[in-house]
């Protein structure tokens, strides 16, 4: 149910019962999202930019090897952080 700032009802959203899906495999390389992150921090800060985004994608399967955004933030820790930084801007901009 979706509601205005008023309390009224503007729209009754239905519900499906869940049923089991499709695995999930990740595709992400440890090693290349770190490498991905730590070059784009570097470049952000060299070209004095507000902020960057990264994307490492397999040409020949469209596996997405890396992604990373700049600035960013600790998930653990988000205290402080402005809310900005939790944009993923590689896949919403």
């Amino acid at each position: 149910m979706r509601k205005d700032r008023f309390g009224r009802v503007v729209e009754d959203i239905s519900s499906t019962d869940s049923h089991p899906g499709q695995n999930v495999q990740l595709s992400i390389d440890e090693r290349l999202q770190a490498e991905a992150s730590h070059a784009l921090t570097n470049a952000v800060i060299f070209n004095k930019a507000d902020s960057g985004s990264a994307v490492v994608i397999d040409v020949n399967t469209g596996e997405v090897l890396a992604m990373a955004n700049y600035p960013t933030f600790n998930p653990n820790n988000r205290v402080g952080t402005p809310e900005e930084n939790f944009r993923n801007r590689a896949i919403s901009d």
